[in-house]
């Protein structure tokens, strides 16, 4: 697979490409200028249109270099997070629907409003002692309990996997 070229290099490349291609239009116009075929007698002014040309297309440029260098930026902040959290990585890559700051919670053994069911079988180290579902015609709620921790239960009123409330 080829290397893609620098983009210098690129930057150089499409320059003198624009540029060619302004010098050939340039040409034209200044040859058409004097033909028989204009009848005007002011020159047409190309360098305006040349310009903004050059400049949007080091604009597109500038703003892949700092595209490019976001992106490695943004590497090697996930990498030395990684380091500094080797418990939440390890968590982060077994859930990757979880968030970062979610798999840090856990690692803390954090319980919070919002939390999965998922998150909170985690935190205390397998499934409840007792999964009790109620419906008083408003849809299934869960009551999860684990009877040697502290809270013990739990509680999902809408059914949608996540705690509403704990005590």
């Amino acid at each position: 697979m080829k290397k893609p070229l620098p983009i210098l290099v690129r930057f150089i490349i499409i320059f003198f490409i624009v540029l060619a291609g302004f010098l050939i239009v340039g040409y034209t116009i200044n040859a058409l200028q004097y033909s028989d075929v204009l009848t005007t007698t002011t020159p047409i002014d190309t360098t305006g249109a040349a310009a903004y040309l050059i400049q949007k297309e080091a604009l597109r440029l500038r703003t892949a270099e700092e595209r490019r260098i976001d992106s490695i930026a943004q590497i090697k902040k996930e990498k030395d997070w990684q380091k500094q959290n080797p418990k939440a990585y390890k968590i982060l890559k077994k859930h990757p629907e979880w968030t970062k700051e979610d798999c840090e919670k856990l690692t803390n053994g954090s319980i919070w409003i919002g939390m999965s069911f998922e998150m909170l079988k985690y935190v205390y180290g397998g499934n409840p002692d007792s999964a009790n579902p109620s419906n008083f015609g408003k849809g299934t709620r869960w009551q999860w309990c684990w009877h040697d921790y502290k809270p013990s239960c739990f509680y999902d009123n809408d059914g949608d996997g996540l705690i509403d409330s704990y005590n």
